[in-house]
């Protein structure tokens, strides 16, 4: 005589079906924090590139303030600078490369450490 044959009880099915909901939902939390903050990132320099100044015009202009520029790249539609302030703080920050003004960042206060933003 053959055995009859049952599905697997509910419970049982569910779990190797939503065994990864609960990393996914975790991912999907993560994601949605972290755009807000990008897209803020990407409204800060909107200038058309017909519209920066030279990368050279920046340098001279923080030289002239004192700072040590050590390097000057583009992130994200702004000029980020890598330097050292006139008060020998190491400063990471971001300018607008049409006004070359600044539009965040980070510089390390008195105790060595950067949990200064700007």
């Amino acid at each position: 005589m053959t055995r009859p044959t049952f599905p697997a009880p509910r419970s049982a099915a569910r779990r190797g079906t939503f065994a990864g909901a609960g990393i996914l939902g975790a991912a999907l939390a993560a994601a949605l924090l972290v755009l807000p903050q990008d897209a803020r990132a990407s409204e800060r320099c909107t200038a058309a590139m017909a519209d920066w100044q030279p990368r050279e015009a920046l340098e001279q202009k923080l030289t002239d303030m004192g700072w040590q520029v050590r390097q000057v790249k583009i992130d994200d539609g702004c000029y980020e600078v890598y330097a050292i302030d006139a008060e020998g703080r190491r400063a990471e920050v971001y300018f607008d490369p049409q006004t070359l003004q600044p539009v965040g960042g980070e510089r390390e206060d008195r105790d060595g450490d950067d949990d200064r933003r700007d």
